[in-house]
């Protein structure tokens, strides 16, 4: 069965405000990402404390037991793009 990963997104209070995000995710050791865009504002959900609501980015269905590393910077209204924030997950 496919897994559909949700990455937290941190707090995004900046001036100028986000207008959008670019996420770039791949299977680990694959040369090639694959890239998605989100709108601003992002759905949110409850995470376990000490998270409370937080924004998260959805992904498409992944394959299952598959370790997969990303990338994700925000836009502002001004086009100006942010760091990237990277990290890692893997699928159950």
């Amino acid at each position: 069965m496919s897994q559909i990963p949700q990455i937290p997104v941190p707090n995004d209070a900046t001036v100028p405000q986000t207008v959008y995000y670019e996420t770039n995710y791949r299977i680990v050791g694959n040369p090639t990402y694959t890239v998605q865009y989100d709108n601003h504002p992002l759905p949110t959900k409850v995470l376990l404390s000490p998270w409370g609501l937080m924004p998260y980015v959805q992904l498409p269905p992944l394959a299952d037991s598959t370790a997969y590393e990303f990338q994700m910077r925000r836009f502002d209204s001004n086009g100006n793009p942010s760091l990237w924030f990277t990290g890692t997950f893997t699928t159950p």
